[in-house]
């Protein structure tokens, strides 16, 4: 458990991707494999349009 967690166990905590990153090195089998075992959720968001492109819960 992380110290996030124990201090607010309610709150839900969100990885914040930028797309160009996502593309380029959240696609490898590697890194989705770690995100999926960790069950880390994230957004992927383009900063040049300020908007949330891709949400991942887990």
């Amino acid at each position: 458990m992380t110290f996030i967690a124990k201090q607010e166990p309610d709150r839900a905590l969100y990885l914040a991707i930028p797309e160009r990153t996502y593309l380029n090195f959240f696609q490898r089998l590697s890194i989705q494999v770690f995100i999926k075992e960790r069950r880390i959720s994230f957004f992927v968001f383009n900063p040049e349009q300020e908007e949330i492109v891709k949400w991942i819960t887990h």
